[in-house]
């Protein structure tokens, strides 16, 4: 797929990821449409940055886990571009919590697998002749490799992602491609501004010795997006975090 023209809504895209990806996919001549829930200034300074490099974008504010929100996020990108091409689901954000919290399995089971499935939906209603592509942002928790039980809830969900990629791309063969992203410990607002991982363990833990950068995982995302040959697939952006060795 080439991506100049083509429309892309990025969820949760006013910081970390999302943004990088927002941003990536502009300088590939996308254009993207920013949403969030809560930080609406992060999402407007976004659309700024990637219109001061030429590009196309409107931010739109939205909870990606309540299908009437969803509902209009899609029907003002249809309004303003006409189309949807590209959906990235990547909002949610993890929270810590033991087996017994169900209001942080609640919260996480919304805002992670419930979100990505509304707006998945909302998206696969769309009628169009034209290729189309879904990219999941997983989470190296919801793997078996490199689960954290801290973490139950929250790793649950991205598990499900990843299910959900598989199904999505048996079910929709070669119309509507879907890939999902599986980044590593990456250096997002919750870890600070610092490249600084000596106090988080995140050198010990990684065999390149450092934080992923989002805009490594944005380069894969855009990667994914160019190459028609790829659906149903699970891509590890981790570092070598989940590599063990063996004695």
């Amino acid at each position: 797929m080439r991506l100049r023209n083509k429309v892309a809504i990025v969820t949760g895209s006013s910081s970390g990821i999302g943004e990088a990806v927002a941003l990536a996919l502009a300088k590939n001549g996308a254009k993207v449409i920013v949403n969030s829930r809560r930080n609406i200034s992060g999402g407007e300074t976004v659309v700024k940055e990637i219109k001061k490099i030429g590009g196309d974008a409107t931010y739109i504010q939205a909870d990606v886990s309540d299908g009437k929100q969803v509902k209009r996020l899609f029907s003002e990108a249809l309004k303003k571009y006409k189309t949807v091409d590209i959906l990235i689901n990547n909002a949610g954000e993890s929270k810590s919590g033991k087996l017994g919290d169900l209001e942080n399995w609640n919260y996480q089971f919304n805002n992670i697998l419930l979100s990505s499935v509304i707006s998945s939906d909302e998206f696969l209603q769309i009628k169009s002749a034209n290729l189309r592509k879904i990219v999941n942002i997983s989470s190296i928790y919801g793997s078996t490799l490199g689960s954290n039980t801290s973490y139950l809830a929250y790793g649950a969900m991205k598990a499900g992602m990843n299910n959900l990629t598989v199904n999505l791309a048996k079910l929709h063969g070669s119309k509507v491609l879907v890939n999902a992203v599986v980044p590593g410990y990456t250096l997002t607002p919750p870890w600070g501004t610092n490249d600084v991982f000596s106090d988080t363990g995140v050198n010990k833990n990684t065999k390149i010795k450092r934080f992923v950068y989002p805009e490594e995982i944005a380069e894969m995302v855009v990667s994914i997006l160019k190459n028609d040959a790829m659906t149903g697939q699970i891509i590890t952006v981790d570092g070598g975090a989940t590599l063990k060795d063996l004695y």
